[in-house]
């Protein structure tokens, strides 16, 4: 059971971030382009597999290319310092999500003072490797924390998310797409 908590260092409550997958053995690696509108060597790679023509080639590309993901801030509520984390998501998920905010019913459920807690499941399907997320509203609406003081505090301690995960240089990553094809698969 987690409580969403709208992103506060933007105007949109979510955070939108795109990440290369299939580098080596990184577990997802910042795109330069879409993310801060520089040069990306992972780009540039992937784009140049697409242009060679191969079946195989165009394969590694869509691996290559970057992955939209979502990160909304979220409060755990089994954890009693209610320190707020990112969640990361898919774009279903993140589209769940948006319907909610234009649903009546649902629509006040990042409210710090009137939101709705969410329950959060995985179902795995038994030929998937991994489950896929899925969530509902718990039907009653609560207060993020006891006092608003308290909620003020919380929402003060959200880290901006360029400081969790800070871009890599170009450098970094260049290095990174060089070691993963140059190591013996």
């Amino acid at each position: 059971t987690i409580r969403l908590v709208k992103y506060p260092h933007a105007e949109d409550p979510f955070v939108e971030y795109w990440l290369h997958y299939n580098v080596g053995n990184e577990p997802g690696l910042a795109c330069l382009k879409w993310n801060y509108q520089k040069f990306c060597p992972i780009c540039s790679f992937a784009d140049s597999l697409k242009k060679s023509g191969t079946r195989e080639d165009y394969q590694m590309y869509k691996e290559l290319r970057p992955r939209q993901r979502f990160y909304a801030v979220v409060v755990d509520r089994a954890d009693p310092t209610l320190s707020p984390k990112y969640w990361g998501f898919s774009e279903t998920i993140y589209q769940k999500l948006l319907e909610n905010l234009l649903d009546q019913e649902y629509r006040n459920f990042l409210s710090t003072h009137s939101g709705l807690d969410l329950i959060v499941t995985l179902v795995k399907a038994k030929d998937q490797k991994y489950g896929k997320p899925d969530f509902k509203f718990k039907r009653q609406d609560s207060k993020l924390a006891e006092s608003d003081e308290r909620i003020k505090e919380i929402l003060a301690s959200v880290v901006p998310f360029d400081k969790v995960w800070p871009p890599p240089s170009e450098t970094e990553l260049k290095a990174k797409l060089d070691m993963a094809w140059s190591s013996p698969k």
